[in-house]
């Protein structure tokens, strides 16, 4: 039965180019290489700086370790974090039980047959490679010089780099304009747990 479902659009490049870019010199701060270790006492301040609830450093430093990608700007003089994303990658289990199934042939001709079409669609979907970001912050005292989006954007040319189908995050009504100058907009499938939870809104880009 041919599919009525229409074609995907050619997905759209993540990456964006500043019009003015931050002189890095001028502000006196670094990027923070990728494989470099972060301070993560640094990153606690900077999230008590911006009101983000305490976070226990242990945990913090898994969280950073387990990200497929990091961004972040310190202070060249004090070595402090000054601005500061990550992404997670999304759990691919269902995706990668079938896949395993289909590669080891215990999917016989028949079952096979058995799988709706429908079925099979929302296995694709589930089989993109779908990150979330989170903990972006950037030190009040260095807000307004560019800063959030020069670390957005090294993050999401990060990701495309490694192959990344969509990318979800979690915004307060006051910084959905700055993600959707990114290229991200308002998407309703995406869940969001900003305390109060009717606060937060749910943000895609692919």
């Amino acid at each position: 039965m041919a599919s009525s479902r229409a074609p995907p659009l050619p997905r759209t490049t993540f990456r964006t180019r500043e019009t003015k870019p931050v002189q890095k010199e001028r502000l006196g701060i670094r990027v923070l290489r990728q494989g470099e270790r972060i301070d993560v006492e640094s990153l606690r301040d900077l999230f008590a700086s911006v009101g983000f609830p305490p976070r226990d450093p242990l945990r913090l430093q898994q969280a950073v370790e387990d990200s497929l990608s990091v961004s972040a700007l310190v202070c060249r003089t004090t070595g402090r974090v000054r601005a500061f994303a990550r992404a997670a990658e999304e759990d691919r289990s269902r995706c990668k039980s079938f896949s395993d199934k289909l590669w080891m042939g215990s999917l016989h001709a028949k079952e096979r047959l058995e799988l709706a079409e429908e079925e099979l669609e929302v296995l694709e979907e589930d089989c993109d490679r779908v990150v979330t970001i989170w903990d972006v912050a950037v030190a009040p005292n260095w807000q307004r010089q560019g800063l959030g989006r020069m670390v957005m954007e090294r993050l999401l040319d990060d990701l495309e780099d490694k192959g990344v189908d969509r990318i979800l995050l979690q915004a307060e009504p006051e910084a959905i304009d700055f993600y959707a100058r990114l290229g991200f907009v308002l998407d309703e499938t995406v869940p969001t747990y900003l305390p109060p939870l009717d606060r937060g809104k749910g943000m895609s880009l692919r």
